[in-house]
C-alpha cells in the first residue's frame, strides 16, 4: 500500500536538511513505518514543495508486524 502527501509550498531550505525531524513528528512517522516493514520518504526543495511518501506491505507479513 502507498500514498503520497504532496504540497506545492516553498519546500524545505537545504540548511534545516537532518534537522527536519526535531519537532514535525517526521522521526515517529519513520519508526511507525519500519516497525510495520515499510517506508516512510521525504523529498523537498525550494520551488517545487514537499513530497511525503509512505509504503507499507499488504503480504502476510504486515498484520504480524502491525501487532509488535
Amino acid at each position: 500500500f502507498g500514498i503520497n502527501i504532496q504540497d506545492n509550498g516553498k519546500g524545505i531550505p537545504m540548511e534545516l536538511d537532518g534537522k527536519l525531524d526535531r519537532g514535525h513528528g517526521m522521526t515517529s512517522m519513520k519508526q511507525r513505518a519500519k516497525q510495520m516493514q515499510g517506508q516512510c520518504l521525504v523529498e523537498s526543495g525550494p520551488g517545487y514543495g514537499t513530497v511525503i511518501r509512505l509504503t507499507l506491505p499488504l503480504g502476510p507479513e504486515a498484520p504480524a508486524a502491525a501487532s509488535r
